[in-house]
Parts: C-alpha cells; sequence; structure tokens
C-alpha cells in the first residue's frame, strides 16, 4: 500500500468510516477508496482535497501523515525595536525624575531651559516610544501591519506631520521663530497633555511597519 492510501486508511478509520461511507460521501465506490487505500490507484489532487475535506484533515497530513510546520515568523526585529524604544522610555523617564529639582513652578524664578527639556523632549519621547514599544511587544504575538501602501503613507505624514508641527510651534513660542497667538494654543495642549504623543508614535510604527 502506497503511503497514501495508507494515510487514507489511517485518517477513515480515525474518523471511524468504513470504505462504504467514505466512498458514498465523496460519490465513489468502495472498490475504488479500496484500491487508493492499498496502492492500485491514486486520488487526483481534486480528489484528495475533497477526501481531506470529508475526513476533517489537511492535505499535508495525508501526503506526509503530518502537519508540515510553517517556517517560524521572524521576531528579531521587534525585539530589536521593542528593546530599543523601552531603554529610550526609561533613561527618559529617569532624566525627567532628575531635571525635576532644577524646574521652578515660579514665575519669578523661571529657568528657561529645564522646562524646554522636561516638557518639549523627555515628555514626547516618553510617550512616542512607549508606544512603539507596546505595539512591538504585541507584534510578537503576531504581525500588526497596514497591508496597504496608501494607508501607510498617509499615516507618515500624519506621524511626521504632528511632530514637524509641534517643534515648528515649539520654537515658535521660545521666539526663535515668527509666530500668531494660535501656535501657543497648539503647543500648550500636546504639552500639557504629553499622552496624545501615542498617535504620532502609533502612525509613524504603523507606517514604516512592513514585517511580514
Amino acid at each position: 500500500m502506497s503511503d497514501i492510501g495508507r494515510y487514507i486508511a489511517k485518517y477513515r478509520k480515525a474518523k471511524g468510516l468504513t470504505q462504504e461511507q467514505l466512498g458514498t460521501k465523496l460519490h465513489v465506490t468502495r472498490q475504488t477508496v479500496s484500491s487508493w487505500e492499498t496502492g492500485r490507484t491514486m486520488p487526483d489532487v481534486q480528489m484528495l482535497s475533497n477526501i481531506a475535506q470529508v475526513l476533517d484533515v489537511s492535505m499535508e497530513q495525508l501526503i506526509y501523515g503530518r502537519d508540515i510546520k510553517a517556517t517560524p515568523r521572524d521576531t528579531s526585529m521587534y525585539k530589536r525595536l521593542a528593546c530599543i524604544s523601552a531603554i529610550v522610555v526609561v533613561l527618559c523617564i529617569c532624566a525627567s525624575i532628575l531635571i525635576q529639582p532644577h524646574i521652578s513652578h515660579s514665575i519669578l524664578e523661571y529657568r528657561i531651559l529645564p522646562e524646554f527639556i522636561d516638557m518639549n523632549l523627555l515628555h514626547p519621547a516618553i510617550y512616542i516610544c512607549g508606544s512603539i514599544c507596546f505595539l512591538s511587544l504585541l507584534s510578537i504575538l503576531g504581525d500588526i501591519v497596514v497591508p496597504y501602501y496608501m494607508v501607510r503613507r498617509i499615516l507618515l505624514i500624519v506621524g511626521f506631520g504632528t511632530l514637524t508641527f509641534f517643534a515648528y510651534s515649539v520654537l515658535a513660542v521660545y521666539k526663535l521663530v515668527p509666530s500668531l497667538l494660535w501656535i501657543r494654543q497648539c503647543w500648550l495642549w500636546p504639552t500639557f497633555h504629553p499622552y496624545v504623543f501615542v498617535i504620532p508614535g502609533t502612525c509613524l510604527f504603523l507606517g514604516l511597519n512592513r514585517h511580514f
């Protein structure tokens, strides 16, 4: 008996079917099923697919006697990205804690550099890298990929555009570039609600992630 015939017989018996019953389900005679199982004849590809469906097994199980394991998914990129972004988050949190004593909450003692670093650099970096780290960890379990090129382009534009506009508003507020009043209002929201930087972090991850 050929291997395929042996596997047909094996899974037929496991399913609790006789040759007659299997033949009926496949619209062939018992003699045809017997011929397959003894190796005298071989079912064609379409019939193999029908047999697999009736016996609730895969084509691989009928041909090889077992499922062929798929090549393990490469998650090294996600692991590296999660590790790097986590390190950046930890470093930024530590830097923010260390810089707190140098931040003045009194207008009369306002020190521009500590506040500038904490509010405009460290806090955004924490939330951007935090969102990237979280998505990278999830992607280790299964790829989080946007399959459409145009959607990825839009996400990249939103991500980079948001960060570029924030950088401009920071420069405008600190009078390094010309500004309008509404620019200051746009700067205030992300500065005092830094969790909004999860949005550009997520957009950048999804826009750049093409790993399949």
